[in-house]
């Protein structure tokens, strides 16, 4: 008798074990998929219930988010990057928007719609630096910004092609490492804090520059080869050209927008305002 007492008091504590066990896993698959289906709601319960709690699944949540899009993005333009040298090898020909050598056109719009992106982002971390205690300067979101947005417009308005006595691969260089060098002290925080973002913009500056200022390099050796070989081979060498260099364009500026979008992410994030806001609260 006690010992079928016993057994049934054992049988009892088991069960218990297993429904606290289970709790928190169901618990936790909650929040997992409500992080992943409404994200912004969740950030907000974030902020009543405990930004340390859950801000580590939203951020992980957000980043998967951004890595997929990036590569749909990518995928999406190198099948346009495909479409283009096809028809072109085949027809000498290509619709009006899909042409990669054209004035806005869909792949025109596109690069320049990445570059006011990067620096609307730009934008963003610098109106936000003061009130959220950034450890970045002013000159570096600013200089980037200037930059992108610059370069947006002369992809919407070929101001390179207007102004050919100027060397305008040889200037973006300049300015680059001009904006590198002055703002050592804040790539030296990058490169500690976060790593990965560096990293990032370094391969997509590394698709960008190799790709796309190296094909258009390559166009005076194509043509002096014009005149040696046949005109069809010249052809369709400078339509590989255009090709190889307006999508490393693309792919590069892509790499950077993810780059950009996960370092605004988590470093807004992170940040909490100022002690005097969130007693004003």
């Amino acid at each position: 008798m006690h010992a079928s007492k016993l057994a049934a008091l054992k049988g009892q504590e088991k069960l218990g074990r297993r429904s606290q066990a289970v709790k928190p896993s169901i618990r936790t698959a909650y929040f997992t998929d409500e992080i992943r289906l409404c994200p912004l709601a969740t950030a907000r319960k974030c902020g009543q219930a405990g930004h340390s709690e859950l801000y580590p699944h939203l951020c992980m949540t957000t980043t998967k988010l951004l890595r997929r899009g990036a590569i749909a993005l990518i995928s999406l333009e190198f099948g346009l990057a495909s479409a283009y040298l096809l028809l072109m090898l085949k027809h000498g020909t290509t619709p009006t928007m899909l042409d990669f050598n054209g004035l806005r056109t869909l792949p025109s719009l596109m690069q320049a719609a990445h570059l006011f992106a990067i620096g609307g982002l730009c934008l963003v971390l610098l109106a936000q630096r003061s009130r959220w205690q950034a450890h970045y300067s002013w000159y570096l979101p600013l200089a980037l910004a200037g930059l992108c947005l610059f370069g947006g417009l002369d992809e919407l308005t070929k101001l390179h092609l207007q102004f050919k006595q100027i060397n305008w691969p040889l200037m973006y260089l300049g300015l680059l490492a001009v904006i590198t060098i002055a703002s050592w002290r804040d790539l030296v925080w990058l490169w500690r804090s976060h790593r990965a973002t560096l990293l990032w913009v370094a391969v997509g500056l590394a698709i960008f520059l190799l790709g796309g200022f190296g094909a258009e390099f390559l166009q005076a050796a194509i043509a002096a080869t014009a005149s040696q070989h046949s005109s069809t081979a010249a052809t369709w060498a400078e339509y590989l050209r255009i090709t190889l260099e307006e999508f490393a364009e693309l792919c590069g500026e892509t790499v950077i927008l993810y780059a950009f979008l996960t370092f605004t992410v988590r470093v807004l994030g992170r940040s909490e305002p100022p002690l005097r806001e969130r007693v004003g609260k």
